[in-house]
């Protein structure tokens, strides 16, 4: 599952991820304030979302890892100029917008090991698995250069007001105020291109392992049986993290069912664009009590980590 991802570099900033590259918002969260600035930089690596701070004064330049595709900080480390980031081969990269610099820093750590010149005003970074690719606000040239270098190697106008940049793996994707456009490799003919409800800013291309769970309880004496009626997610692409699900089964004698943490058997299903190896553990499952004020939602309530 790959979906495009937008922060919205205005006077709250706001989180959006689109169902693929379509108009269609699937979920939002709030970013307005990260440690002592305002979010501006943001990128996808896999599943997880990684975020920077761009406010001027290097206490403000901070790189965050997200916890998945979440508001929850799970790293963080002290950058330079972090206007926008993007991930080279595990390295974090970071453009510096006012000082016309980039710079590489050792994993995902505050070590720079090396820094170059692009030029004033790149306001987004993007990688292509080769070169690293840059745009310029706001007049919008996109460039590209050889490697991970601030040589260009080639260019293309994306118009006025461009500001974020990302790569889908096949093309590159332009941000603009209000809208984005997704070109054919690097500059060619425009693919598609829709308008969003919000102001021009950092863009990235999230890719999830997903899965569809199956389920099975344990009926007494001992004998697995599956599930006649679903989890909550079942059916539904779902990406790795900690999960809860109610399993709804009016037809079952309640009695002859033995629900325990030992007593439940979870099986992932891949997508077919699933490139990962993942597993799935139950952490509780519980039967839940008449007029404990969950019977609408089920009669079993499992906790459940895909890993």
């Amino acid at each position: 599952m790959a979906d495009f991802v937008k922060l919205n570099n205005n006077a709250t900033q706001v989180i959006y991820r689109y169902s693929g590259f379509t108009s269609t918002i699937k979920d939002t969260f709030l970013v307005d304030s990260l440690g002592s600035g305002t979010p501006v930089g943001l990128e996808c690596s896999g599943g997880t979302l990684y975020l920077s701070n761009g406010t001027t004064g290097n206490t403000a330049n901070v790189v965050f890892k997200m916890v998945g595709f979440s508001g929850v900080v799970a790293d963080s480390f002290q950058g330079i100029g972090t206007t926008d980031i993007t991930l080279v081969d595990g390295d974090v990269l970071s453009v510096e917008y006012a000082g016309t610099k980039v710079y590489h820093y050792s994993g995902f750590s505050p070590v720079v090991i090396d820094s170059w010149s692009v030029g004033g005003n790149i306001s987004g970074l993007a990688y292509d698995g080769t070169n690293l690719l840059g745009i310029k606000y706001p007049s919008g040239p996109v460039y590209r250069y050889a490697g991970v270098s601030g040589t260009v190697t080639d260019t293309f106008d994306a118009g006025w007001l461009s500001w974020g940049i990302t790569w889908d793996g096949t093309n590159v994707i332009v941000d603009n105020v209000g809208s984005a456009t997704q070109y054919t490799g690097f500059g060619g003919a425009i693919i598609t291109s829709f308008n969003t409800p919000h102001a021009n800013g950092a863009i990235g291309w999230l890719t999830e392992d997903v899965f569809t769970v199956s389920f099975q309880y344990k009926q007494a004496g001992g004998a697995y049986a599956n599930a006649t009626s679903a989890l909550g997610d079942v059916g539904a692409n779902i990406g790795v993290g900690s999960k809860t699900a109610y399993w709804d089964d009016p037809g079952q004698d309640r009695a002859n069912v033995e629900i325990s943490d030992a007593q439940v058997q979870l099986t992932l299903v891949p997508d077919a664009n699933n490139e990962g190896t993942h597993s799935v553990n139950v952490t509780s499952a519980a039967q839940l009590s008449a007029g404990d004020g969950t019977g609408a939602q089920g009669d079993v309530k499992v906790e459940y980590e895909i890993s």
